[in-house]
């Protein structure tokens, strides 16, 4: 069903829209740094102002988001799509009750129901039908990151194998390869997500370590000039600064 692939980020969107914050995941006093977990798109310093705004501007929309995540409660895991409510009921569970929401199940069973679903997702292979990958990586680390306290240490293992084998390290910007193709970006970006999944955990740091510091080298590229970028794309920044592009 449409509505349970993309009601909860859309939720989280139209709140983080009108919070108008940003979750900063690395450096001094963040949660990677303080080796805290939520750290992908909620923190513990942002989740209160978030359920403020769920309560007020968009406290419509949440309760029926809420609404329909309890109706298929009993029933998700029989469901041909029911991965997606490892982000569904792991996002009731991260974020906690607010304030004039009425709820048919406790945080502590928003928080089973993810994780029952999130073993299944792991024990079934993690593939999602129709995705490039993106929605697999994208599961795989909200529900390692929402539910970090629920999962055992054998169940957070067997997350980063899977992340591991999936985000795999992309070739980067160079040779005839276009910087701005949408599957570059993508694999580079979902490549560091990977790995601010679970830097600091003690489980693979070094390997969590490489993919962060692959940022240096994949994002900055994609604001430079150089032979890596399409001729077309080349002539196209070319128009909108005025400076000739380079050589091929």
């Amino acid at each position: 069903m449409i509505f349970r692939r993309f009601s909860a980020l859309g939720v989280l969107c139209i709140a983080t829209i009108c919070l108008w914050t940003e979750v900063r995941t690395h450096g001094s006093g963040t949660p990677l740094d303080n080796r805290e977990h939520p750290r992908l798109w909620l923190s513990s310093s942002s989740i209160p102002e978030l359920k403020t705004r769920l309560a007020g501007p968009v406290k419509t929309q949440f309760q029926d988001f809420v609404r329909f995540v309890d109706s298929e409660f009993d029933g998700v895991s029989g469901t041909g799509d029911y991965y997606y409510g490892i982000r569904n009921y792991g996002f009731l569970y991260a974020l906690g009750p607010v304030s004039g929401i009425s709820y048919a199940h406790t945080q502590a069973q928003y928080g089973a129901k993810a994780v029952e679903l999130l073993r299944n997702f792991v024990a079934g292979g993690g593939g999602v039908s129709g995705s490039e990958g993106d929605a697999t990586i994208q599961l795989f680390a909200a529900g390692y990151d929402w539910l970090y306290p629920l999962l055992s240490g054998a169940d957070r293992s067997a997350i980063v194998t899977k992340l591991k084998a999936v985000a795999t390290q992309p070739a980067g910007p160079g040779g005839n390869k276009s910087a701005f193709h949408h599957r570059e970006i993508k694999e580079r970006m979902l490549y560091i997500l990977a790995g601010l999944v679970y830097a600091n955990d003690g489980i693979d740091d070094a390997d969590a370590n490489a993919r962060l510091a692959a940022y240096s080298s994949f994002m900055p590229a994609l604001l430079t000039r150089g032979p890596h970028l399409s001729r077309s794309v080349r002539a196209k920044r070319a128009r909108l600064s005025g400076v000739p592009p380079a050589a091929s």
